[in-house]
C-alpha cells in the first residue's frame, strides 16, 4: 500500500519541475475532471505559469502522440498501467480541452492566490467588504502610520511625551535622537507572525498597557544600575585588598597583571570595566601567570578568592542584566510599536485595503474553525480538493504551514492506497527566505512529526541533470566539508552554561550536528549526458597583493570593493575571449546596493546588462519626463520654476541637446506660456486645458508632444517603458488613482516595484541578487563578493517569547540581535536563531554555486583577523585555502561550446503611434459602454444605467458606491442620484431574485468568456455551485423577445462546454418584477 504522502527532497538542478509535473500528470489521468481535485501550490507567480505551461505543453504533447513526451507518457503509463497508448492519447485530448475551457478551476497557483481564493468565498462570515482589493505595498502602509503618528502629536500629550523622553534617552547615549527610521524598521514588524504574542498581550493589558511600559523602563534599569554597581563594589574591594597587601608587588609579571594597576581608577561604571574584567579572569586560578618566573607571594592568595566571588556574582546576575540593557534599547519604541499598531487597526477599518499578513490570519482563523472537517471550505469555493502538491516547501511559513495542515490531514485521512495522493518537493538547502517568514524546519523535520513517519514516504533527487562534472564535483567537495566546518564554529561558540550545553549538545537534540546532517544528502550525482569539463577560480581579493594587471588601472582603485569589480571585469573578458557570450554569464550578489555597483562596473565596461536596476520604469528618462510633466500641471506658483527647470533638462536630454546656463536664468518669474524657447510650444499655449482631461489622455498628450512630435525622432529604447507606464497608470486609475495629484502621490509610494520584465533571451550579462536567481542556471556564475556574514545582519530586529522573563507580561520582545544576548537568559533562542542565520548564509552560497553550468568565479576578501565571520573566509578554510603568496585558486578547464550560439532575433518597435482615442483601450470594462448614454433619450438611458449598476455590483451594500461614480463621470445627475439607488435597492429586495443574491457558491459579475470564435460573451451574472451554474440576465425592456431567450441560451452553452453537468438560465425583467426560465 502506497503512502498518501511523498515528500521529495531536490536538490539544485536534480529535475524538480519535471518530477512535479510528472506527479501532477499521474494524479490527472486517475479520474475524470480530476484537475478540479488537485492543488499545486507554487512560491511564486513566474513557477506558476511555468508549471501550468509545463503541463498543457504535456497534454498536449499526448494528445498528439508526440515523442517529446515520451519521459512523461513512461511514468503515466506505469502509473496506469490500465492505460494503452492510445487510450493514454484520446483521454489526453479530453482533458487538454476540458482544462481549457474550466480554466479557473484548473488550480495551480501562489499561496496568494489561493488564499484570495478562499477569503473571497467567506466575505459574508469574515465581515468584509465584497469590493475589498488586497494591498501588497507594505511600505507604503507604513509610511501612511508613521505619518498618522507624527500627526497625532500634536493632540496627545502623552505620547510626545515618550517621543521626548526617547530623544533624552538617545542623546545620552550619543545616539542619532531622530526617531522616525528606526520606527519605520520596527513598523514592519507588525506584518510578521512573531507579532501577534506582543499585540494579544497588548489587547489584554488595554489602557494599563503605558502604564506597564513604564514600569519596566524603571525595572530594566534599577537591573543594569544594581548590577553595574554591585560589579564596580566588587573590584574597588579588590582595589583596597591589592593597595593595602604587604606583599612586594614587584614580583608581579607586569605582562600579564597590568589590569590590577588599574583597579584603583574605577570609580564608576564604564566602557573599559568589561575590559578589566576579562583581563583578570585570565588569571584566576592561575598563580604562575600573576608573578615572574621563580617569584610568588601572597597577593594571589589575597586577590584570587576576590575574583572567584566576583566570578560567581556575574555569572549569577549577568544573564538578567544583558536582557536588561537589550530591553532597555528598545523600551521607548515598544510603546510606539503599539501605536503603530493602533494606528494599523484604524487604517483597515477606514479602507477597503486587506494585508497580506490580515489575509493570512483570516485564512489560518478558517482553517481552525473548520478543524478535520473542510467540507464547508470547499462549498464556499465552489472546489473539493483530494489532492495537494507543494513546490519550494523550505521557505513556508509556520503559518501558511498551519493554514494547510488540516487539509493535508484531512485528505490523507480518505487516501485509497492506491497512489501518493499529496507530494512536498523541496530543499533545506535552498532555505534562503527565512527573513520573510520561511521555516526551514518545516521540510526538515516538522511535517514528519505531525503527519506522521508511517504517512510518508521520503525519496530524494540526487541526479545533477544541470552541471558539468568539474562543477558537481567541486560543489560536492565544498558542501561536504563547509557544512561540518561552520557546525564547529557554532558549538565552539556555546558558553559553559550548564543549561545551555544540555540543550545544545544533550542526545535528544538536533543543534550540534544540524548543518551536517541538512546537507548529508547532498552529494550529487552524474548521468551519462553530464559534460565532461569546466572550470573553477576563486581569487582572493587583497589589495596588498601584487596584482599583475594594469598598474595604471590598479592605481585608480581605493576600496576592497573596487579591487572586487575590477577583478570581476576581468574575469568577463577573459570569459569573452573563450567564446561565452554575454547571456551565458550571470552575476549574483546580495544586495540590491551591490548589484547597483556591478551594474555600473559592467556598463562603464562597454558590457549589456539587463538587472532589476537597469529595467525599472521610474529610472527611465523618458518616464522621468513625463512624471515630471505631470507634476509642472498641478505646481503651485513656488514649485513652479524648479518643474520647468526639470522638465526643460529633461527635454533637452532626449532632444540630444545641450541646454545653457542662460536658458535657466530666464525660468525665474515666467509661466509656462512664456517658456516657447524650452518646452514644446503647443504644450505652452494648451496647458491650461489639459488639467480637465482624464489622466490616460494626458499621459498621450504628453507623450506626443515631448517625445512624437519633435525634431528629434524617438529613442526606440524607451518605447517599451512609456508602454509600459502607460499601463500602470490605466490600472491605477481603475484602482481610484484618477487625479493627477491622486496619481503622483501613488506613484511615489508604489512606484519602485514597476520593473519591465527582463527579456531572457537578450544576448546580455545578468545582474541579479541570488534569492532571485532561485530555479535559473547560467553556463558562468560569477560570485564577485562573496563576503556576507555569517551572524545575519548586526541589530536586526531578533523576536523572543517572553515568558521566562522579567517582561512576560509583553507576551514577546523584538530585540537587537547582538552577541550580548548569548550570555543572557534568553541565551537559548538567540542560539537557536543565530544557527538559522549560519544555515542562511550556507544556502546563499549553495544557491550561488549551482546555478553554474561549466564555469564558477567567486571573489573573496582577504582575511583581517584569525575569526572565521564571513561565508568567504570559511570557504577558504573548508575547501580551497589559498597561500600568502598568491591570490588565486584554479581547477579544470574551461569547456567549449559544441555548437555555436545562434543570436536570437528580438523585436524593435521603431515608432510610437498616437491617437487621440488610445486611452480608450485602457479604461475598465465596465464603462466602456457608457459614453454613449449621453446622447441616449432619457427613457433608454435610464434602463442601460440601471443595468450597468446591476451587472457591476455584486450585493446592495455596493449600490450606492456605483452610483456616487457615474455621479463623479457625469452619467447620472446629483438629482437623480437617489432615485437610481432606490430602483437598484429595489431590484436586490426581490424576493424573486433572493436565491441569486444570497445563495452560496461562487459569484460572477460581467464575466468573460471567450468562444471558439474568438468572440467574447459576458452574462450579467453566474453562480457557480460544484458543477451547476445559474445565468441571470437583467433586462429593463417592457417586451420579451426572441432576441433576449436566444442570447441567454447562448451563454447556457457555452457553460456547459465548460464542463458544468447543469446550467440553468433566467431572464428578470426589471420593470415588471418577472423572473422567467429560459428552455431550449
Amino acid at each position: 500500500m502506497a503512502e498518501p504522502l511523498k515528500i521529495l527532497k531536490a536538490s539544485a538542478g536534480s529535475g524538480k519541475t519535471f518530477s512535479l509535473a510528472a506527479h501532477y500528470l499521474s494524479l490527472l489521468f486517475s479520474g475524470k475532471r480530476k484537475y478540479r481535485e488537485i492543488l499545486a501550490v507554487t512560491f511564486t507567480n513566474k513557477a506558476t505559469e511555468e508549471m501550468k505551461t509545463r503541463i498543457l505543453e504535456v497534454l498536449e504533447g499526448f494528445a498528439r502522440g508526440s515523442d517529446a513526451v515520451s519521459a512523461y507518457r513512461e511514468i503515466v503509463l506505469q502509473a496506469h498501467p490500465e492505460l494503452s497508448e492510445p487510450e493514454l492519447q484520446l483521454r489526453a485530448d479530453e482533458i487538454y480541452r476540458q482544462i481549457l475551457h474550466d480554466y479557473s478551476r484548473f488550480s495551480v497557483g501562489t499561496l496568494d492566490g489561493f488564499m484570495q481564493k478562499v477569503i473571497r468565498g467567506f466575505t459574508f462570515e469574515l465581515n468584509l467588504n465584497a469590493g475589498y482589493s488586497l494591498e501588497i505595498n507594505q511600505d507604503k502602509v507604513i509610511s501612511e502610520l508613521t505619518d498618522r503618528i507624527d500627526k497625532r502629536l500634536d493632540s496627545d500629550e502623552k505620547l510626545l511625551q515618550w517621543i521626548i523622553n526617547l530623544a533624552y534617552d538617545r542623546i545620552e547615549a550619543e545616539k542619532n535622537w531622530d526617531y522616525k527610521k528606526e520606527l519605520i524598521g520596527l513598523s514592519k514588524e507588525v506584518f510578521k507572525e512573531e507579532f501577534e504574542p506582543f499585540l494579544t498581550s497588548l489587547n489584554e493589558l488595554g489602557e494599563h498597557a503605558e502604564e506597564l511600559f513604564q514600569t519596566y523602563i524603571l525595572l530594566s534599569q534599577e537591573e543594569i544600575n544594581q548590577f553595574e554597581s554591585q560589579v564596580v563594589g566588587h573590584l574597588q574591594r579588590m582595589a583596597k585588598v591589592f593597595e593595602q597587601s604587604s606583599a612586594d608587588k614587584a614580583d608581579l609579571n607586569g605582562r600579564n597583571t597590568g589590569s590590577l594597576l588599574k583597579l584603583n581608577s574605577i570609580q564608576d561604571w564604564s566602557e573599559e570595566v568589561p575590559k578589566i574584567i576579562e583581563s583578570l579572569f585570565k588569571l584566576m586560578d592561575d598563580e604562575a601567570r600573576w608573578f615572574k618566573k621563580g617569584k610568588s607571594n601572597s597577593l594571589f592568595l589575597e586577590l584570587n578568592p576576590l575574583l572567584n566571588n566576583l566570578q560567581e556574582f556575574i555569572s549569577e546576575h549577568s544573564p538578567s542584566y544583558y536582557l536588561a540593557k537589550a530591553y532597555q534599547k528598545r523600551a521607548y519604541f515598544l510603546r510606539l510599536m503599539q501605536e503603530v499598531a493602533e494606528q494599523l487597526k484604524l487604517y483597515r477599518s477606514e479602507s477597503d485595503n486587506l494585508m497580506i499578513s490580515d489575509a493570512q490570519k483570516l485564512l489560518l482563523g478558517i482553517a481552525e474553525d473548520a478543524g478535520e472537517n473542510p467540507s464547508f471550505i470547499w462549498e464556499k469555493m465552489g472546489n473539493v480538493y483530494k489532492h495537494f502538491l507543494f513546490d519550494e516547501f523550505q521557505d513556508t511559513s509556520g503559518s501558511q504551514w498551519k493554514t494547510f495542515r488540516s487539509l493535508v490531514k484531512n485528505a490523507i485521512a480518505e487516501h485509497t492506497g492506491l497512489g501518493h495522493d499529496h507530494l512536498i518537493v523541496g530543499d533545506t538547502k535552498q532555505a534562503i527566505y527565512g527573513w520573510r517568514g520561511g521555516d526551514y524546519k518545516l521540510l526538515h523535520e516538522v511535517v514528519k512529526a505531525e503527519i506522521g513517519a508511517d504517512q510518508i514516504l521520503e525519496a530524494n533527487l540526487q541526479d545533477n541533470r544541470r552541471s558539468s562534472s568539474v562543477i558537481i564535483d567541486f560543489n560536492n567537495r565544498l558542501y561536504e566539508e563547509l557544512p561540518k566546518l561552520l557546525q564547529s564554529l557554532l558549538n565552539n561558540s556555546i558558553p559553559e552554561i550548564p543549561s545551555l550545553q544540555d540543550f545544545w549538545f544533550g542526545s535528544d537534540s538536533p543543534y550540534a550536528d544540524l548543518l551536517p546532517a541538512i546537507y548529508a544528502n547532498g552529494h550529487q550525482h552524474k548521468h551519462a549526458k553530464t559534460p565532461l569539463g569546466g572550470k573553477v577560480k576563486i581569487r582572493r581579493i587583497d589589495p596588498k597583493l601584487d596584482y599583475a594587471v594594469d598598474n595604471e588601472a590598479i592605481a585608480l582603485l581605493s576600496s576592497e570593493k573596487d579591487f572586487a569589480l575590477y577583478e570581476m571585469t576581468l574575469q568577463v573578458q577573459d570569459l569573452m575571449q573563450q567564446e561565452y557570450v554575454p547571456r551565458d554569464i550571470g552575476v549574483l550578489v546580495r544586495t540590491n546596493s551591490e548589484a547597483a555597483l556591478v551594474v555600473e562596473a559592467l556598463m562603464a565596461k562597454g558590457y549589456d546588462v539587463i538587472s532589476g536596476e537597469a529595467l525599472k520604469i521610474a529610472n527611465n528618462t523618458a518616464i522621468k519626463l513625463i512624471l515630471n510633466v505631470l507634476n509642472l500641471l498641478v505646481a503651485n506658483t513656488q514649485q513652479r520654476a524648479y518643474y520647468i527647470g526639470l522638465v526643460a533638462a529633461l527635454y533637452a536630454k532626449v532632444q540630444q541637446r545641450k541646454i545653457s546656463g542662460a536658458d535657466y536664468l530666464s525660468i525665474e518669474g515666467k509661466t509656462i506660456a512664456d517658456m516657447s524657447h524650452l518646452l514644446p510650444a503647443k504644450f505652452c499655449t494648451d496647458y491650461s486645458n489639459w488639467k480637465s482631461l482624464p489622466l490616460s489622455e494626458i499621459i498621450e498628450l504628453i507623450i506626443g508632444q515631448f517625445l512624437v512630435d519633435t525634431q528629434v525622432a524617438l529613442n526606440p529604447a524607451y518605447i517599451p517603458f512609456v508602454l509600459a507606464f502607460k499601463d500602470i497608470a490605466a490600472r491605477a486609475a481603475q484602482q481610484g488613482e484618477r487625479g493627477i495629484v491622486s496619481f503622483l502621490h501613488w506613484w511615489q509610494q508604489e512606484s519602485d516595484k514597476f520593473n519591465l520584465p527582463s527579456p531572457e533571451k537578450a544576448n546580455a550579462i545578468q545582474v541579479m541578487t541570488i534569492h532571485k536567481s532561485k530555479g535559473l542556471a547560467f553556463r558562468a556564475v560569477l560570485v564577485p563578493f562573496c563576503n556576507w556574514e555569517l551572524k545575519g545582519r548586526i541589530n536586526t530586529n531578533f523576536w523572543v517569547d517572553a515568558k521566562d522573563t522579567s517582561y512576560k507580561l509583553l507576551g514577546s520582545l523584538p530585540l537587537n540581535f547582538e552577541a550580548s544576548l548569548g550570555k543572557s537568559t534568553i541565551a537559548i533562542p538567540y542560539f537557536k536563531y543565530l544557527m538559522s542565520q549560519y544555515l542562511e548564509a550556507l544556502n546563499n552560497l549553495y544557491v550561488a554555486t549551482t546555478r553554474a553550468i561549466d564555469f564558477i568565479y567567486i571573489g573573496v576578501a582577504a582575511q583581517k583577523t584569525g575569526e572565521i565571520n564571513k561565508i568567504g573566509a570559511a570557504l577558504m578554510q573548508a575547501l580551497v585555502e589559498i597561500p600568502n603568496e598568491h591570490s588565486l585558486y584554479e581547477e579544470g578547464d574551461y569547456l567549449t561550446r559544441n555548437t555555436p550560439m545562434i543570436p536570437q532575433a528580438g523585436y524593435v518597435l521603431h515608432n510610437y503611434v498616437l491617437s487621440p482615442r488610445i486611452q480608450k483601450i485602457y479604461e475598465p470594462l465596465e464603462e466602456k459602454a457608457l459614453p454613449y448614454l449621453i446622447n441616449l433619450e432619457a427613457s433608454a438611458k435610464r434602463g442601460e444605467l440601471l443595468h450597468a449598476i446591476m451587472a457591476n455590483t455584486a450585493q446592495a451594500t455596493e449600490v450606492r458606491d456605483r452610483v456616487k461614480q457615474f455621479v463623479l463621470e457625469g452619467f447620472i445627475s446629483d438629482a437623480d442620484a437617489e432615485e437610481y439607488n432606490l430602483e437598484a435597492l429595489k431590484i436586490y429586495a426581490s424576493p424573486s431574485l433572493q436565491d441569486f443574491f444570497n445563495g452560496s457558491g461562487e459569484h460572477l459579475n460581467e464575466l468573460s468568456i471567450i468562444t471558439a470564435e474568438g468572440k467574447t460573451k459576458r452574462p450579467d451574472k453566474v453562480l457557480i455551485q460544484g458543477d451547476k451554474a445559474r445565468i441571470l440576465d437583467y433586462k429593463f425592456t417592457l417586451d420579451q423577445t426572441e432576441k433576449h431567450f436566444q442570447q441567454v441560451l447562448a451563454y447556457r452553452d457555452l457553460l456547459q462546454d465548460m464542463g458544468y453537468a447543469q446550467v440553468d438560465a433566467y431572464l428578470y425583467y426589471a420593470l415588471k418584477d418577472q423572473l422567467i426560465k429560459v428552455n431550449a
